[in-house]
């Protein structure tokens, strides 16, 4: 078995016709394990020797990869970003043990919505759409959630027409027909 740490180089000498070994590549705490000299990204891997072989593990710098959301307004300030609007952001920060690591950030900046209805209703119905349980005239706000979950704001302006009683008296003779006032 052999290890490889940071990117050195283990060479193996075969004397038997053919040898099978394990090789495991073992990052330190700065970097990440990406692949072997010959593409193979396996790891451990099982490598069958034949005659000299040379391997060589590659490694990179950690990179940590975020992709998140926040809501219109508000600001992501979080892993040493202070962003609000949509892109992506790199930061290179210093772990404890003293190693850069990168952080990529892309972020995404979802909407709020402000909508603005207007309704009328006839005195004693109720206004019962979009979340909204009225019926007197006046001006309310409802916060709604999107599906992202951002709020929205939605603001109804209702109107309430009276009704109106009115009382006909009206004489008409035996026979005819009373045809005035939509009747």
């Amino acid at each position: 078995d052999g290890t490889i740490t940071s990117g050195a180089e283990i060479t193996f000498t075969v004397n038997a016709p053919v040898k099978v070994v394990v090789l495991t590549a073992n990052a330190n705490a700065c970097y990440q394990f990406v692949g072997w000299n010959d593409g193979n990204t396996e790891n451990p891997r099982l490598v069958t020797l034949s005659s000299d072989t040379t391997l060589t593990a590659n490694f990179e710098v950690r990179v940590n990869d975020i992709i998140t959301s926040i809501c219109q307004g508000q600001v992501y300030n979080e892993n040493g970003f202070n962003v609000s609007e949509a892109g992506t952001y790199t930061q290179t920060l210093q772990t404890a043990n003293g190693c850069d690591s990168i952080v990529t950030l892309t972020l995404n900046v979802n909407p709020i919505y402000n909508t603005e209805l207007s309704a009328t209703i006839c005195e004693g119905q109720v206004y019962n759409e979009n979340g909204f349980n009225v019926s007197e005239a006046g001006v309310y706000t409802q916060s709604l959630q999107t599906i992202n979950g951002c709020d929205s704001i939605v603001t109804l302006t209702l109107n309430v027409n009276p009704t109106f009683n009115t009382e006909f008296v009206a004489t008409i003779c035996e026979g005819t027909i009373y045809n005035e006032n939509g009747f």
